[in-house]
């Protein structure tokens, strides 16, 4: 388990620089990611997983107290959506700006000749949003980050990123169409699939055939789903993303080590909560793009269901 550790200087003659030499020397840090997660007077809040890593901060928390103030703080894997809505409220102008791009995106969707195009663009926009949030989230509370986030800062570091994970899914997704084609045929499903659409009926035997493809096809669906955070912490727990790592995340979902942590007892919680989450989200999704003017709300809970899964992402991250 991570633990949420939070560096500061008790005097303001103590230099900025002998944080980062900590830093440096516990964890190997480099000045950049020291300056982008370093606060305004000089503190910096961060998560350690490495317990030989600990236990030298601890160290020197106690050799040099009267210098730096290092405090130690365990993460609950409760309060998600709390956090969540947080995010949201600490910076409504990100909120409006992503619904606006979401937006417009949507609108030049119902052209016919860039359709195929603008999802694409859809799908790399919200994955770029994801990676960047998720990865941001493990510098400190959920709050502060959302506080300095902007639209500018996703589109510049990691569109590239959002991009590699898109065409890892897509290589996934060709693969499950493939798996599901195979599946049918050794049913003997298909044959019974195509009476039910000619005829409205399927012949002896055939229903048992197209339930239980149906069954098995919708299980790893709701599974594939149900591990999404992970596959986003399994890229941001090594580090900054990039473009080969991104592509590489979803990959995971086909590894047994990968398959036997979804049902560990921490991420069940996680994988619970997110479960809950974008059942709901989805729902109101829906109902809320029934009419036009209930549009925008629409937007902003896509927008929330992106940050709870950053949220989600963050955590398991931390616990993984």
């Amino acid at each position: 388990m991570s633990v949420r550790i939070t560096i500061r200087r008790r005097r303001e003659e103590v230099p900025e620089d002998f944080i980062y030499s900590i830093l440096f020397s516990t964890l190997g840090m480099s000045r950049e990611e020291y300056e982008r997660i370093k606060k305004e007077d000089g503190s910096v809040s961060l998560y350690v997983r490495d317990p030989e890593a600990l236990l030298k901060l601890q160290e020197i928390g106690e050799k040099h107290s009267e210098l730096v103030e290092i405090i130690f703080e365990k993460e609950s894997a409760g309060g998600l959506f709390s956090k969540s809505i947080e995010a949201v409220r600490a910076n409504w102008g990100l909120a409006f700006s992503w619904s606006a791009v979401l937006f417009l995106l949507l609108l030049v969707s119902f052209v016919p000749i860039i359709s195929l195009f603008t999802s694409f663009l859809i799908n790399v926009f919200m994955y770029s949003f994801i990676i960047c949030a998720s990865y941001e989230l493990l510098g400190g509370s959920a709050e502060k980050i959302f506080e300095g986030l902007s639209l500018r800062e996703i589109f510049s570091k990691h569109m590239a990123n959002g991009f590699g994970m898109w065409l890892g899914f897509l290589v996934i997704g060709i693969g499950f169409l493939v798996v599901s084609l195979i599946l049918i045929f050794a049913f003997g499903a298909l044959g019974g699939i195509s009476d039910l659409v000619i005829y409205g009926k399927v012949r002896e035997g055939a229903l048992a055939s197209i339930l239980i493809v149906f069954f098995l096809l919708l299980t790893v669906g709701l599974w594939y789903v149900y591990a999404q955070p992970l596959v986003v912490a399994k890229l941001i727990e090594k580090g900054e993303p990039n473009f080969e790592r991104s592509f590489l995340a979803p990959f995971n979902l086909l590894k047994p080590s990968f398959i036997r942590e979804t049902f560990s007892s921490w991420y069940l919680r996680i994988g619970g909560m997110w479960s809950i989450g974008i059942t709901a989200g989805i729902m109101s999704v829906a109902l809320f793009f029934t009419l036009i003017i209930t549009i925008p709300v629409a937007l902003l809970v896509m927008y929330w269901i992106s940050v709870f899964l950053a949220v989600c992402s963050a955590e398991s991250a931390r616990r993984g």
